[in-house]
């Protein structure tokens, strides 16, 4: 990687570029919303330039703000939601609000613990490529 990882005036997602679950909601939301978002497989960066370890990208996948304060797992979802804008942005405010808030995180946890399970299930469409990348998604 080359620059600084935080150069870009975008907003980062860190996130499981080998989860096809996870790539689906990456598509999802670049559908909507491409020009306001840019998506990294996590594999493609070092952890440590963004203050995170590779631990917390195995766990979760990651926002990061140009300014670089970043925020993880379903927060993160959160936001990107905002992003989206329209309805999913009042959905995410609504998500945001205790106790709603603490039911979003432990949903979040259970499906990233399961995610690989998950995206099989999901079947054909949620398929990736061979190498676990979409051509739309940015590389670092």
């Amino acid at each position: 990687m080359t620059g600084s990882p935080l150069s870009d005036d975008l907003p980062k997602v860190l996130f499981d570029a080998q989860c096809s679950l996870c790539g689906r909601c990456v598509d999802w939301v670049t559908a909507r919303c491409s020009d306001q978002i840019l998506f990294v497989p996590a594999n493609s960066v070092d952890p440590a330039d963004f203050g995170l370890t590779p631990e917390d990208l195995d766990s979760s996948m990651w926002l990061v703000w140009p300014n670089g304060v970043h925020v993880g797992g379903s927060d993160a979802a959160l936001e990107i939601l905002k992003i989206v804008g329209g309805r999913w942005r009042v959905l995410a405010a609504v998500g945001q609000v205790p106790p709603l808030s603490y039911i979003c995180r432990g949903v979040y946890r259970l499906v990233a613990r399961n995610r690989k399970r998950l995206g099989l299930m999901c079947g054909p469409a949620c398929q990736i490529a061979g190498d676990g990348t979409n051509p739309e998604w940015k590389s670092t």
